[in-house]
Order: structure tokens, then C-alpha cells, then sequence
């Protein structure tokens, strides 16, 4: 369950506030996170070797307190700039893909779905609302909505074969078996060809039908990337009545302000083909422990009674 603590929201210098805290989201069993990224860089070199002209970008991670984070046991995590050298080529390139930030999703913990939501809508001061089943995923979840056209879920596996044969439905499973939690983040692009053409696979439908008929629908891809690599987002386009969007569920002013992850911010550039900065814009990100189990360890929301963090 959910525990408490005291600590500083990471966004900036904020007044101290409650936090509620997790481990590291699980790797599977058998998967090498570092392969991808490994692959990506040959390519990289190979290509400059032969002369291909490299993107040379500075990505720095923002610096969100004087202080470095200090973690579960107690090592010390820094806040370093990190120097990303991207080849332009179709591996990389993605500039022309509108990308934001649109989603976090946590997996409900032993007592379900309903329990999971309730203390974290408490948490927050908010409450939540029914999402709906995703039948081709095998999984169902709860929306709390975000200023900013942006949500949060909380996600429940169903006892059903879609969730044995879609990777979103295995994606959840593996988090709720290792006790629940943040299980990672989404960016919506406007065009997933680029992806698809990189990753090597078509994009998959998803959809959840609302009780007066009104269906939600999007296609998706990267969750075998996130199974792999949790640090990495998976990339969502949203189709058909955009006021569907579940962060329209009802106006909200809580706003999501800062991620923390292990992991690192090349290694989530790469993934996207942009800096990582594009699609996050005003939410920052603390990274740590870049050679650790990767994945997302809080998030932290501005709520009307301060920052929270969970």
C-alpha cells in the first residue's frame, strides 16, 4: 500500500509536502533494457564514420533543487548535464511529429482497482471517475483528470486472454504482480508512420466504449519497448471526437509538475527521435540512478493544499 513521508516537491523550491512513495517498476524477465540503446549507437557511429552529418544537441537536464536527491537506500543521485549526439537518419529522425505529453499510467496494487484510486484520489484532494474496459487489451481503468489536456489511470488487468496476448494487458499484469504501481508514461503524436517504420511494427487499435454508447478509440505502439525499457514512453494518436479525451472527464486545476525516473534522458531521446524535452514542455523530470532498474519513482502533483507527490 500507499506509504507516507515528508518531502520537497521537484518542480522547484516548494513549500514541503506530502509524499507517497514506491519502488522501481519491474524488469522483465529475460529483457536487456541497455540492447536498443546499444544498437542505436553503432548505428550512430557507423554513420559518422561514413561522413553522415551529426545533429549535435545539448539535452540538460533541469536542475529542480540545490540539493541532490537522496534515494531509498541511501545513495545520493546527481543531476548532470547530458551531451546526445544524434546521426540524422531515419533511426533518429522524428522533427517533423507533433509529441506531447499525455498521459501516466499506475498499475492498481493487490486490493484492486477501486482501493488503489481511492487513495490516490485522496491523496490528491480529488476524485476520480469511471474510465471504462479497453476489451483488445484485456484491462479496464479510472481517469483522474489534469489541467493541460493531460490524465492519470490507474489500470487493472482483467481476467481475460486479451490480456494475455496484448502487451499493454501483459505490461500491467507484471507491474500488479510485483506489488502495483507507476507503470509509465504516454506521448501523443499526430503521426505514428515514423514510428511504426522505426520500430518495425504496425501500431494496434485500442478503444473503450462509454455507458451511452460513445466509443473512445486511438491506436498505439512502444509498449514492448516500455516492457523492456520502463523509462521509455509508448506513443498513443488519438482518434475520432477529440472531446472524448479523458482529461475532459470533468475542468480540473490539479496539475501534474514534475516526474522522476531511472533512467536517463539520452536513452529516452534516442527512443523518441526528439529531445526529450519536446513532448514533457512544461512538466520537468529529475533523472537518477541511470544505470539502475529504469522506470518512473514519483510523480508530483500541484494540488489546491500544495505539492503531492505519490
Amino acid at each position: 500500500m500507499l506509504t507516507g513521508s515528508t518531502g520537497r516537491a521537484c518542480s522547484r523550491l516548494l513549500p514541503e509536502s506530502q509524499v507517497f512513495t514506491r519502488g522501481t517498476p519491474p524488469r522483465m524477465e529475460g529483457c536487456r533494457p541497455a540492447s536498443r540503446g546499444l544498437a542505436l549507437a553503432l548505428i550512430t557511429c557507423a554513420q559518422s564514420r561514413n561522413r553522415v552529418v551529426a545533429l549535435d544537441r545539448i539535452v540538460t537536464n533541469k536542475v529542480l533543487s540545490r540539493a541532490p536527491r537522496v534515494l531509498a537506500h541511501g545513495q545520493a543521485a546527481h543531476k548532470m548535464p547530458v551531451r546526445v549526439p544524434l546521426a540524422e537518419s531515419r533511426i533518429t529522425k522524428c522533427q517533423d511529429v507533433r509529441m506531447r505529453m499525455d498521459h501516466v499510467s499506475y498499475a492498481c496494487e493487490h486490493d484492486g482497482l477501486a482501493a488503489t484510486t481511492e487513495r490516490i484520489a485522496t491523496a490528491l484532494g480529488v476524485e476520480a471517475v469511471k474510465g471504462g474496459v479497453h476489451p483488445r487489451f484485456g484491462t479496464r481503468n479510472m481517469i483522474i483528470p489534469l489541467a493541460g489536456h493531460k490524465y492519470l489511470e490507474v489500470v487493472e488487468v482483467l481476467d481475460h486472454p486479451a490480456s494475455d496476448k496484448a502487451p499493454f494487458g501483459q505490461a500491467v499484469r507484471a507491474r500488479s504482480a510485483a506489488g502495483g504501481g507507476w507503470m509509465g508514461w504516454c506521448v501523443e503524436v499526430d503521426d505514428l508512420a515514423p514510428f511504426e517504420e522505426r520500430l518495425g511494427r504496425a501500431a494496434v487499435n485500442g478503444n473503450r466504449k462509454f455507458p451511452d454508447g460513445r466509443e473512445l478509440v486511438w491506436k498505439q505502439i512502444g509498449i514492448l519497448g516500455l516492457i523492456a525499457d520502463p523509462q521509455v514512453p509508448y506513443m498513443l494518436k488519438w482518434e475520432g471526437d477529440p472531446s472524448l479525451h479523458p482529461s475532459n472527464a470533468y475542468q480540473s486545476n490539479l496539475k501534474m509538475s514534475c516526474l522522476t525516473i531511472a533512467g536517463s534522458a539520452s536513452r529516452v531521446t534516442e527512443w523518441l527521435g526528439e529531445p526529450v524535452e519536446k513532448p514533457l514542455e512544461d512538466v520537468a523530470v529529475e533523472w537518477v540512478a541511470p544505470h539502475g532498474t529504469p522506470g518512473i519513482l514519483s510523480v508530483t502533483f500541484e494540488t489546491a493544499n500544495g505539492a503531492v507527490t505519490i
